[in-house]
């Protein structure tokens, strides 16, 4: 897969599609590529060019713990950076519970670069922000404190890192266990959900968390009923590949018409994408839809 060179780091991407409207699609979690691209294959098969991409510290990008932004705006900034490479922009983005938090981010600090986005698995709310927290940092703030950097490299995300990009476990070691805990700290304490726009407790206001919640319900209920006959997914059906498989294209299928729709209607001057806050403010939005599905 090609890499480029993205705001001083190593950046894995692939491309699905060579025709159609520019889409970018996050995975949920600190999934690599496969967690989307199965999805992100069928949204292609519809004539759209797909973007698929490891963030840093995920997948087989380079790891760099460092920044004064949260993560997820880095994230953002990266991603915008890469359609910008690639002659993307402006592009459809979205994404699946982190990939839904960091596609926000992009259209709140990059709103001239969006033509739409495509949110499920919507997660916010205090539970599901302080169970993130310890899932994103607090496990690898603890690790560093009791092990050192050889501890953290042991992780099973960070071994997978290492793994699919070797030169990651030299970027981890080099770090001192204290610059490491006070970046993990820092992303900890600015990561989305802590602060509030001041638009969002106005129920009627489209970027309102409230406004976000129907949005993301009405994609839910389509996306099931666009899974039928197999319906829902037991826990134990997760570990079936084939049930993964199907699942996933399901949902392509489903957000292959949604964008579809999204670019007729654009076109026909139906639906105006509305001018969202200003990138100084993005760092404030605090998303409290659903609770579960939290990656």
């Amino acid at each position: 897969m090609p890499i480029a060179k993205v705001r001083g780091i190593n950046m894995n991407y692939k491309i699905l599609g060579d025709r159609g409207p520019w889409v970018a699609l996050s995975p949920g979690g600190r999934r690599d590529i496969s967690g989307i691209e199965l999805l992100a294959t069928c949204v292609a098969e519809r004539g759209h060019r797909v973007v698929v991409f490891d963030r840093r510290n995920c997948g087989a990008s380079d790891v760099v713990i460092d920044g004064d932004d949260s993560e997820y705006e880095i994230w953002a900034d990266d991603i915008h950076e890469l359609l910008r490479q690639l002659g993307a922009l402006p592009a459809i983005v979205g994404g699946s519970s982190s990939g839904c938090r960091t596609a926000l981010l992009f259209a709140l600090r990059h709103p001239d670069a969006v033509r739409a986005l495509l949110l499920w698995r919507v997660t916010g709310g205090r539970f599901a922000c302080e169970r993130l927290a310890q899932e994103y940092y607090g496990q690898y703030m603890t690790a560093a404190k009791e092990g050192g950097m050889a501890a953290v490299c042991e992780m099973e995300h960070w071994k997978e890192r290492i793994a699919a990009r070797p030169e990651n476990r030299a970027a981890l070691m080099k770090m001192a266990p204290e610059r490491f805990i006070a970046v993990m700290a820092h992303w900890r304490l600015h990561r989305p959900g802590k602060r509030q726009h001041p638009w969002a407790s106005n129920r009627r206001d489209p970027r309102s968390p409230a406004a976000k919640q129907r949005g993301a319900r009405a994609l839910s209920q389509t996306l099931r009923r666009g899974l039928k006959p197999e319906g829902r997914m037991g826990r134990k059906s997760w570990r079936d590949g084939r049930a993964v498989r199907r699942f996933h294209q399901a949902g392509g299928r489903v957000l292959g018409k949604v964008v579809d729709w999204l670019r007729l209607m654009s076109l026909s001057g139906m639906v105006e994408i509305p001018r969202l806050q200003a990138k100084q403010d993005s760092a404030k939005c605090e998303p409290r839809e659903h609770e579960h599905h939290m990656q």
